[in-house]
């Protein structure tokens, strides 16, 4: 996605005319390369923002997340961590129910996903059965002496 500046912005929705010929939403679009609904979303920003250039300022990208930062945190980063460090699978169904468990919200089985993959850069690979040898009783070997 292309991101214009305010002043850009303004130009354009300055030279919008309503009724006059060369100077409607379709004769902007082609003359500066942009599509017709968003030179009509910019005009609407502006209009109803008492026409001034902070009117045209970007409004994408403020979506609050369901979760905060500490439960992202608590509830995903470390329930797969902990899973992890005791060598048991878990996938994101597992997360999820761990999470609406937690917080008591109602948060969906996507957003979690994005959350974990997105934000948290968590990568999921496929499990294999483990042998009770690779576990625990690795490291145990039996100690002969010769003396």
């Amino acid at each position: 996605m292309t991101k214009y500046s305010k002043a850009f912005k303004e130009r354009v929705v300055r030279e919008y005319q309503k009724g006059v010929r060369g100077k409607g939403f379709a004769t902007l679009s082609t003359r500066f390369k942009i599509s017709k609904s968003v030179i009509e979303d910019w005009w609407k920003k502006w209009d109803a923002g008492g026409r001034t250039i902070d009117a045209l300022e970007e409004a994408g990208g403020d979506r609050r997340s369901i979760l905060t930062e500490k439960e992202k945190q608590r509830y995903i980063l470390d329930f797969v961590s902990s899973k992890n460090a005791k060598g048991e699978a878990v996938d994101y169904k597992d997360v999820h129910k761990n999470v609406v468990k937690s917080t008591k919200k109602d948060i969906s089985y996507a957003t979690v996903a994005r959350i974990g993959k997105e934000e948290l850069n968590l990568s999921w690979k496929s499990t294999t059965q483990s042998l009770v040898s690779d576990g625990m009783y690795m490291n145990f070997f039996p100690f002969y002496s010769f003396f």
